[in-house]
């Protein structure tokens, strides 16, 4: 008799430990969904019914009383609501993340950088079909974030890193024709070469993408 009693008391102590463990848990559950309006932007789930925080506070005192099952289930489709209000507050947060960095960058998610590279043999001047490159690219909304040019003998050779939404092709076109452009204005009109026919100088572009 000593013996069974001995373990029926054993596990009644068990049994209310983990019910007090159980309420416990509830109890930090509806804490931490109850403060959700203080963390998210903008909150939109219901608020938890006071009678349920009334009978946390019974668990949490008494550590007698067990919740009604509607008030677990209340708590528990909180919790869920509040982890979707979570999950829409990261995206949120990952797209302005993702804004502000294009914004910091100076470029949209639809630009492509890319290299341009031209060369002309015997340019009537270096300067003029730098700047000529230069112009065509800016009136085409070409944003340019490096330039590397040399003069070797008489062959201008550049290279420029550029942001843009226009085709590669475009931009190598583009370019081509301005430098044509360059050089018909500094020949005199009996030298120049009929607008659209092809040069009287070697010259030659290209464009690659950097990323």
């Amino acid at each position: 008799g000593a013996v069974e009693s001995s373990r029926g008391f054993r596990h009644m102590m068990r049994e209310r430990q983990r019910r007090e463990k159980l309420s416990q848990s509830y109890a930090d559950l509806y804490a931490m969904v109850s403060s959700r309006s203080k963390v998210l932007l903008r909150p939109s789930a219901p608020a938890v019914p006071h009678s349920i925080s009334l009978v946390l506070e019974c668990h949490v005192l008494s550590e007698r009383v067990m919740p009604l099952q509607q008030d677990k289930n209340s708590i528990v489709q909180s919790a869920a609501v509040y982890i979707h209000e979570l999950k829409v507050a990261k995206e949120q947060l990952q797209r302005r993340n993702d804004e502000l960095k294009a914004k910091i960058l100076g470029h949209d998610a639809q630009q492509q950088c890319v290299k341009v590279q031209f060369e002309v043999d015997e340019p009537s001047s270096s300067v003029d079909s730098m700047i000529g490159a230069l112009r065509r690219l800016k009136s085409m909304n070409v944003k340019t974030r490096g330039i590397h040019s040399t003069l070797s003998g008489q062959r201008l050779t550049t290279e420029m890193n550029v942001e843009t939404t226009i085709a590669a092709c475009e931009v190598e076109n583009a370019v081509e024709e301005a430098l044509q452009e360059v050089e018909r204005n500094q020949l005199p009109d009996s030298e120049a070469p009929f607008p659209g026919s092809r040069s009287a100088w070697p010259q030659t572009s290209h464009v690659q993408n950097v990323f």
